[in-house]
């Protein structure tokens, strides 16, 4: 008996056309393409934005009670900046903006290069 797994054709009839079928860029649409980067910008601008988001919890004043313990909230305060820094200046925040504007730019760059093509 062939095996036809419940699809009404044989397994290997099935099988053989999608192993056969290969997806090369040249073989995806320049549509296919742009929302291929469209969704790479998106998705990847939208996971930096949660990464900073969670930084900045790093900063919020409920990280602050462990400095200055000896002083007054002056003290503290300025105790938690000298050991954090502030969030606009530091350079993890700062790498991931700049990485979020240089993939816009790229994908934006790239999405005009290809609708030229059309």
């Amino acid at each position: 008996m062939i095996n036809t797994h419940g699809y009404g054709a044989p397994v290997s009839l099935i099988k053989k056309p999608a192993i056969n079928q290969r997806i090369f860029p040249e073989n995806i649409p320049i549509d296919g393409l742009v929302q291929i980067i469209t969704d790479w910008k998106i998705n990847a601008i939208k996971l930096n934005n949660m990464i900073l988001r969670d930084a900045e919890k790093e900063f919020d004043p409920g990280s602050k009670p462990g400095y200055g313990i000896d002083g007054d909230s002056e003290t503290r305060d300025s105790d938690f900046k000298a050991v954090r820094g502030v969030y606009d200046n530091n350079k993890f925040v700062g790498s991931l903006q700049k990485e979020s504007k240089e993939i816009e730019e790229k994908a934006d760059r790239l999405i005009t290069i290809l609708q030229n093509f059309k």
